[in-house]
């Protein structure tokens, strides 16, 4: 990324790395199992803002229900805008991406 800033005409100097802050290799990834109804839920919990990327989870979320129809996938989204015109803004392009990807099965 560092290079790619520097190729761009960013000044090094300007240029600051800033490394996850979660130790990847101290968190144990454990399979789950699905149960009978092989029912696999997900949640969003979050307010409506543009940095939270409820778009992306949205359009990711779909592209695997499409990709994997065996899977039994549900999605809930759980938040509000804080009332503000960008909160309200984002709110308002989620609600339309979700009525655009739902996927009927």
């Amino acid at each position: 990324m560092k290079k790619s800033l520097i190729k761009l005409g960013c000044p090094e100097e300007k240029i600051i790395i800033q490394h996850i802050g979660v130790d990847l290799e101290k968190i144990k990834f454990t399979p789950r199992n699905v149960k009978n109804n092989g029912l696999v839920k997900l949640l969003i919990a979050s307010s409506f803002r543009e940095k939270k990327g409820i778009p992306y989870a949205i359009e990711a979320f779909g592209r695997v229900k499409e990709s994997h129809p065996e899977l039994n996938l549900e999605l809930t989204i759980i938040g509000d805008s804080d009332g503000g015109s960008e909160g309200e803004k984002e709110k308002k392009k989620i609600f339309n991406l979700i009525n655009k990807v739902t996927v009927q099965t």
